[in-house]
C-alpha cells in the first residue's frame, strides 16, 4: 500500500512480468479498477477520498479473484489429467493484488 502515484502499479507490473517469465500463471488485480466512484487521475482529485479503502468494492475484488483462481485450477487440472500425470496445481498460480 501507499499514496497515489508512489509506484505501486509500476512495482506490481514489474513483479507480474518477472513471475510470468518463470512459467507461472499470474493475475494482477489493481485496486484502481474497484473504486466505487469514477476513477480520476491523481492530478484531478480534489480530496483524499481515493486515499482510503472506504471507496473500494472489496466484494467484487474477492469475486474476481475467486473466479480467476477457479478457472486456472480447472485448466491446470484438465491438462494434468489429459497427460495422465499428477501435478501440484497450486504451485504455479500467483495472485498479485495491488493498491
Amino acid at each position: 500500500t501507499g499514496a497515489s502515484g508512489c509506484g505501486k502499479s509500476s512495482m506490481a507490473s514489474t513483479l507480474s512480468e518477472c513471475v510470468q517469465s518463470h512459467n507461472s500463471n499470474v493475475a494482477l488485480f489493481s485496486q484502481d479498477y474497484y473504486f466505487t466512484m469514477p476513477f480520476l487521475p491523481y492530478k484531478e482529485r480534489k480530496d483524499l477520498s481515493y486515499e482510503s479503502n472506504c471507496g473500494i468494492d472489496f466484494l467484487k475484488l474477492i469475486s474476481d479473484v475467486e473466479k480467476w483462481t477457479s478457472k486456472q485450477i480447472t485448466r491446470i487440472t484438465t491438462a494434468a489429467l489429459s497427460e495422465e500425470r499428477e501435478q501440484n496445481i497450486v504451485d504455479n498460480i500467483v495472485i498479485i493484488i495491488e493498491g
